[in-house]
Protein backbone atom coordinates (compact mmCIF):
# COMPACT_ATOMS: atom_id res chain seq x y z
CA UNK A 1 0.00 0.00 0.00
CA UNK A 2 2.82 2.43 0.90
CA UNK A 3 4.48 1.68 -2.44
CA UNK A 4 1.29 2.57 -4.32
CA UNK A 5 0.93 5.84 -2.41
CA UNK A 6 4.59 6.67 -3.14
CA UNK A 7 4.10 5.94 -6.85
CA UNK A 8 0.94 8.06 -6.87
CA UNK A 9 2.78 10.98 -5.30
CA UNK A 10 5.62 10.66 -7.83
CA UNK A 11 3.16 10.62 -10.74
CA UNK A 12 1.31 13.64 -9.33
CA UNK A 13 4.58 15.57 -8.94
CA UNK A 14 5.63 14.65 -12.49
CA UNK A 15 2.29 15.87 -13.87
CA UNK A 16 2.58 19.15 -11.93
CA UNK A 17 6.13 19.70 -13.16
CA UNK A 18 5.10 18.98 -16.75
CA UNK A 19 2.14 21.35 -16.47
CA UNK A 20 4.36 24.11 -15.07
CA UNK A 21 6.87 23.65 -17.88
CA UNK A 22 4.22 23.84 -20.61
CA UNK A 23 2.18 26.67 -19.07
CA UNK A 24 1.83 30.00 -20.82
CA UNK A 25 4.23 32.66 -19.57
CA UNK A 26 2.59 36.04 -19.15
CA UNK A 27 4.32 39.29 -20.10
CA UNK A 28 6.00 41.13 -17.22
CA UNK A 29 3.13 43.62 -17.26
CA UNK A 30 -0.18 43.74 -19.16
CA UNK A 31 -3.65 45.24 -19.00
CA UNK A 32 -7.00 43.43 -19.04
CA UNK A 33 -10.27 45.24 -19.63
CA UNK A 34 -13.72 44.16 -18.44
CA UNK A 35 -17.10 45.55 -19.44
CA UNK A 36 -19.59 45.36 -16.59
CA UNK A 37 -23.26 46.10 -16.00
CA UNK A 38 -22.42 48.51 -13.17
CA UNK A 39 -24.59 51.62 -13.46
CA UNK A 40 -21.99 54.01 -12.03
CA UNK A 41 -19.70 55.52 -14.68
CA UNK A 42 -19.28 53.64 -17.93
CA UNK A 43 -19.04 50.18 -16.34
CA UNK A 44 -15.53 49.51 -17.66
CA UNK A 45 -12.73 48.16 -15.48
CA UNK A 46 -9.10 47.96 -16.54
CA UNK A 47 -6.67 45.87 -14.50
CA UNK A 48 -2.93 46.44 -14.61
CA UNK A 49 -1.30 43.06 -14.01
CA UNK A 50 2.34 42.66 -12.92
CA UNK A 51 3.83 39.19 -13.18
CA UNK A 52 6.45 39.91 -10.49
CA UNK A 53 3.73 40.07 -7.80
CA UNK A 54 2.54 36.45 -8.30
CA UNK A 55 4.19 34.71 -11.28
CA UNK A 56 2.24 31.43 -11.21
CA UNK A 57 -1.15 33.06 -10.63
CA UNK A 58 -0.53 35.74 -13.27
CA UNK A 59 0.60 33.13 -15.80
CA UNK A 60 -2.65 31.20 -15.25
CA UNK A 61 -4.78 34.36 -15.38
CA UNK A 62 -3.06 35.40 -18.64
CA UNK A 63 -3.67 31.94 -20.08
CA UNK A 64 -7.39 32.18 -19.26
CA UNK A 65 -7.92 35.72 -20.57
CA UNK A 66 -6.20 34.86 -23.85
CA UNK A 67 -7.92 31.47 -24.22
CA UNK A 68 -10.44 31.22 -27.07
CA UNK A 69 -10.41 34.90 -27.87
CA UNK A 70 -10.71 35.96 -24.22
CA UNK A 71 -14.16 34.47 -23.66
CA UNK A 72 -13.34 32.45 -20.51
CA UNK A 73 -14.53 35.18 -18.14
CA UNK A 74 -17.60 36.22 -20.16
CA UNK A 75 -20.84 36.42 -18.15
CA UNK A 76 -19.11 36.01 -14.79
CA UNK A 77 -19.96 37.99 -11.70
CA UNK A 78 -18.09 40.19 -9.26
CA UNK A 79 -19.00 38.78 -5.87
CA UNK A 80 -17.44 41.24 -3.45
CA UNK A 81 -15.89 44.65 -3.83
CA UNK A 82 -13.92 46.39 -1.12
CA UNK A 83 -13.01 49.85 -2.49
CA UNK A 84 -9.28 50.52 -2.88
CA UNK A 85 -8.46 46.98 -1.78
CA UNK A 86 -9.86 43.90 -3.55
CA UNK A 87 -12.46 42.63 -5.98
CA UNK A 88 -13.39 38.95 -5.98
CA UNK A 89 -14.83 37.55 -9.17
CA UNK A 90 -15.27 34.19 -10.78
CA UNK A 91 -17.50 31.72 -12.48
CA UNK A 92 -21.11 31.49 -11.40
Amino acid sequence: MKLLIGIGICVALFVCIQAAETAVRAPDEFFVGFDTTVKIGDGKIVLKIKRSYAPIGVDRFYELVTLKGGSYYNNNGFFRVIPDFVVQFGIR
